[in-house]
């Protein structure tokens, strides 16, 4: 940590010990409910009306669908002419030499000879 940093935490922690609230002026006041003139009548709360009921639909009302407007195609795409493919490729045929046959293999002795 560098000195500068350390510096800087040491004297933020000292503020905070000193007055943390001086920098923030003096208290508001109590809390006080709004001004209300003798003989004001709170509003009545609304009249319960003893849960949800379900409203009984007699009638279903058809609803006519309106039909959009036909669809008209695009005119009809023109594909491009046939595409050639070049004449395949013919690789050269080139005679592999024949390579000469290695001879045969002769397993090695056992360590300790054949005598047994």
């Amino acid at each position: 940590m560098t000195a500068a940093l350390a510096t800087i935490l040491l004297l933020c922690a000292c503020a905070a010990y000193a007055d943390p609230y001086s920098s923030y002026g003096p208290a508001p006041p109590p809390y006080s409910p709004p001004y209300q003139p003798s003989g004001y009548q709170p509003p009545a709360p609304a009249p319960s009306y003893g849960g949800y009921h379900h409203h009984r639909v007699t009638r279903h009302h058809r609803v006519t669908a309106v039909r959009p407007p036909s669809y008209q195609s695009p005119p009809s795409y023109q594909s491009p002419p046939s595409y050639q493919s070049p004449p395949s490729y013919q690789s050269p045929r080139v005679p592999v030499p024949e390579l000469p046959v290695a001879p045969s293999y002769q397993p090695a002795p056992p360590i300790g000879g054949y005598g047994g």
